[in-house]
This record gives structure tokens, C-alpha cells and sequence, in this order.
């Protein structure tokens, strides 16, 4: 049963170790946090729980990451749009970008995504309110 058991936290000692590197942006603090729990104690071996729990974490900060990373760049897309169709800056069109958001009560990466979508499509762009830089 011993041997099982060691063999479970390699497996995922190894698995938390590829997820981390997989990472590679997961926040120092968190890092910290589980190097902490993945290193050996004198006094007893990481807990199963202890090293899912780690992984499970990971994985959900992961896709938020990715989430995050897709979302940059369809407001990156959307700012482009707006400073080719405006005439303005970068700084301007996420102003007009931020503004739109505040107005439909909606996240920013959604009103950006409607503004590529259209302008994909060939359609009329939604109307933006424009910002004073």
C-alpha cells in the first residue's frame, strides 16, 4: 500500500510540476504558495488532497489566463477598428472602447468583440460614443 501510495504523489507531484510550467505567467505568490506544499516536510509527505487541490487551482487560474489572453486580443483588434474608422489613438479608442462599456453595462472584451465581428462581417459597425482624448 506504500508503494501505491508514493507512486500517486509522483504522479502528481509531476503532474503539478508540467501545469506550472505550462504556465508559465501563474502569480509569484502562488508559485510560492506551491512550491511550499509540494516541498517534502521531515515530518510528513504531501497529502493526495493536498496536491489536487494544488492542481485543481492551477487549472482554474490557467483558463483564466488563457480567458484573459483571448479577450486582450480581440479589444487589441477592436481599438484598431475604432482607430482606422475615428482617426485617433490608441489611448482614444479604448477610451471610446471603455466609455461604450460603461454605457451597455458590459465587459469591455464583449463590446470589442462585437465591434471585430461586425467588421468581419462587412456590416455596419454599432455606433461608439466618442471620447475626448
Amino acid at each position: 500500500m506504500g508503494d501505491l501510495h508514493e507512486a500517486r504523489v509522483d504522479m502528481l507531484l509531476a503532474m503539478v510540476r508540467d501545469t506550472i510550467s505550462l504556465l508559465g505567467h501563474a502569480s509569484t505568490h502562488r508559485e510560492v504558495e506551491t512550491a511550499e506544499a509540494l516541498t517534502p516536510k521531515q515530518t510528513r509527505a504531501p497529502r493526495l488532497s493536498d496536491l489536487a487541490d494544488a492542481v485543481e487551482h492551477l487549472r482554474a487560474e490557467n483558463a483564466h489566463l488563457r480567458e484573459a489572453l483571448a479577450g486582450r486580443a480581440v479589444i487589441e483588434q477592436a481599438k484598431g477598428i475604432m482607430m482606422a474608422r475615428h482617426g485617433c489613438d490608441a489611448d482614444a479608442a479604448f477610451g471610446m472602447l471603455a466609455e461604450q462599456s460603461r454605457i451597455e453595462r458590459r465587459k469591455v472584451r464583449h463590446v470589442a468583440s462585437t465591434i471585430v465581428a461586425a467588421a468581419s462581417k462587412g456590416r455596419v459597425l454599432p455606433a461608439i460614443v466618442e471620447v475626448e482624448a
